[in-house]
């Protein structure tokens, strides 16, 4: 039989419906030339006017019909993903919305999805010059103050904000409100979009002030209703977001609770309930509150693992979140597993940015070299610091964050030499970006200072403790632990020069806030053990030995004692008594450290019974001791060998 072009368009577009998923009814709306207004083949029409109104009529309608049928089937392919056929129904539908003209509403209509489909696929070029052609046709149409003309305005809107152009976003979201404010008044429920959408741009151009005052208006617009949307959690988490940003976590905390109401009502265990539990336990976290945002990560966390899966960016987010809660509370182990597996996660698809798979290294070397993993710790710090370079330049700040983390790591494995010019490089990136008297300087110089102490270049390292011990002074509260350790490494560096007067009141400064008491750790021992040499070389043995043994103490208290640090504090108290010729005394304590540098067997546990044998309650100094400045491991350990080297 022979097929005639109706049928064959028929048959191409069931073809298309069982594609893109069209009902089979719609196949039988497939236009025919008949439906255009053109004869079939074989059948004869008389129209002796051929323009008179009754056919203009019908080709209008023709269109109409027509314009269904292929916006239909645009819809249903963007549905399911097919945007090559989703474009060629557009086009064909806007060819049909042209004919019908500019004051029927299909054509800025086709001309909107247009813009949306190309802007689905990242082609903003295309998306905003169909955007731009409707909201012309709008503003000629109906008027440059109809409620329509900011439909479009906010699509424009939409497009400047994927591409991450608030300052273009601002103007237009400023016209749209006022237009919407003129149609529906100040308070209108009409104007919760378009407020709480400017409040987001105004946040992100740090106009904190007006973004705080339209989340607000938002906000009480929404309030009106009984039952809030969903889509309200939006605005909630928004105006959360600015009190974060703004240092008020209290005020925030409140907020994303009615957030978080809202998201379990409607959706449950959805990712953007999540994300917004992170977000909640993050504000908890910032407040000290650690107990109420550990169940809060969890939670996130199992959601996105069921939801997106646990190698997604979001899961790994909340996962790095998690080992920074973990080692704020010292569970250094759980912080270690949760950042391997972020930083796994970030290997794998998809991945997510450069810069926030650097910071999980970064993270994860932190915990390293608490754990005394030099090796390992230097090398994520140097992959942090390329990838962070690569993303974000060399005078970063967040490059000299990984920069000073690998100068302490190389530090510790020896290598000050190497560490000298790495540190040197992340304190100029510091103090051209934050100054002299912040903290991160601080931290840096004080670094530096312990690579030169570590070569002996004590003339050198001196300013630089004393530069880093004054912001410290002024930044931290009175005794904080960093600002003793550094007073500390000040008087050993003092000390080496043979600069004694000066050392003696910084050492007796030091000694007197160990004497408040703080808790006892291994980095507690090595100041102790420090001050204990320092008198001893002054032949004040009664100053010594308490120290001595405050720092046996404290070595023994440590939730993994070191059995070579108690060794070397064993030598050194023998080296006092055998000065105070207590020779036989010395000799039990040689022998005690000898052993423990030959390695005891695994179920010994001989750190635990040398202290064991030093009570408290047989010393009556010591209790006064037992607690000292706990100062970070790399200036604990500059400071006991700048002693040792010296004397």
């Amino acid at each position: 039989m022979r097929q005639t072009p109706e049928l064959v368009a028929q048959s191409l577009f069931w073809l298309l419906a069982c594609v893109v998923g069209v009902p089979a009814s719609a196949a039988n709306e497939m236009p025919t030339n008949t439906d255009q207004g053109q004869r079939a083949p074989g059948r004869q029409t008389a129209d002796p006017l051929g323009q008179d109104q009754r056919s203009q009529s019908t080709s209008i309608y023709a269109m109409g019909t027509l314009w269904n049928k292929y916006h239909r089937v645009a819809q249903k392919a963007v549905k399911l993903g097919d945007y090559t056929t989703a474009e060629q129904m557009y086009k064909r539908a806007l060819e049909q919305a042209v004919s019908l003209g500019d004051s029927d509403p299909r054509l800025a209509m086709t001309l909107d999805e247009m813009a949306n489909l190309y802007a689905i696929t990242s082609d903003y070029a295309k998306a905003e010059s169909f955007a731009r052609q409707a909201l012309a046709i709008r503003e000629k149409t109906l008027g440059e103050d109809h409620p329509d003309v900011a439909i479009s305005l906010r699509l424009l809107a939409s497009l400047d904000s994927d591409q991450n152009k608030p300052a273009e976003t601002e103007p237009l979201l400023d016209r749209a409100l006022r237009i919407e404010e003129k149609a529906y008044g100040p308070t209108g429920k009409e104007l919760d979009t378009v407020l709480s959408e400017l409040a987001q741009v105004k946040k992100d151009l740090n106009k904190y002030p007006e973004s705080e005052n339209l989340y607000k208006r938002a906000i009480a617009v929404n309030t009106s209703d009984a039952e809030p949307s969903a889509a309200f959690a939006d605005t909630l988490e928004g105006y959360a977001d600015l009190l974060v940003k703004s240092n008020r976590l209290a005020e925030a905390e409140p907020i994303l609770q009615r957030a978080r109401a809202i998201r379990e009502r409607y959706l449950g265990p959805h990712p953007t309930l999540a994300s917004c539990l992170n977000n909640l336990a993050e504000v908890f976290s910032n407040e000290g509150k650690q107990a109420e945002a550990e169940p809060l990560y969890l939670r996130s966390l199992s959601i996105f693992d069921a939801t997106l899966g646990p190698d997604s960016p979001e899961a790994a987010s909340v996962a790095s979140n998690l080992a920074r809660l973990y080692k704020a509370q010292g569970k250094l182990t759980k912080a270690e597993s949760f950042l391997q597996r972020a930083t796994l996660a970030d290997g794998k698809p998809p991945q997510r940015e450069g810069p926030e798979k650097a910071t999980d290294q970064n993270a994860l070397a932190e915990i390293y070299l608490a754990q005394a993993k030099y090796g390992q710790a230097a090398a994520l710090f140097e992959s942090a610091r390329e990838a962070r370079t690569r993303a974000l330049g060399p005078d970063h700040l967040l490059v000299a964050e990984s920069l000073t983390g690998l100068g302490k790591a190389l530090i510790h494995q020896g290598q000050a030499a190497t560490a000298e010019p790495v540190l040197q490089s992340a304190l100029a990136i510091r103090e051209k970006r934050l100054g002299t008297q912040h903290e991160q300087f601080a931290d840096t110089a004080r670094a530096l200072a312990d690579s030169l102490t570590a070569q002996r270049k004590y003339a050198q390292a001196e300013p630089l403790y004393a530069r880093a011990l004054a912001v410290y002074e002024s930044n931290l509260r009175p005794g904080h632990p960093t600002a003793n350790a550094t007073r500390a490494s000040l008087a050993a560096c003092l000390y080496s020069e043979n600069k004694l007067r000066e050392a003696m009141p910084v050492l007796e400064q030091a000694l007197a806030v160990i004497r408040k008491g703080t808790p006892d750790d291994q980095n507690t021992a090595k100041l102790k053990l420090f001050l204990a040499n320092c008198y001893r070389d002054q032949g004040n043995f009664a100053a010594a030995e308490p120290l001595y043994k405050a720092a046996l103490l404290s070595a023994g208290g440590a939730s993994s004692p070191n059995q070579t640090e108690v060794a070397s504090i064993l030598e050194d108290y023998s080296r006092c008594l055998q000065r105070a010729d207590r020779n036989a005394e010395a000799r039990v304590l040689r022998l005690r450290a000898q052993k423990l540098r030959r390695g005891p067997s695994p179920a010994s546990s001989a750190p635990a019974k040398e202290t064991a044998k030093l009570k408290a309650a047989d010393h009556p100094t010591a209790p006064a001791l037992s607690a000292a400045a706990k100062g970070s491991s790399e200036s604990s350990s500059a400071v006991v060998g700048s002693a040792n080297k010296s004397r």
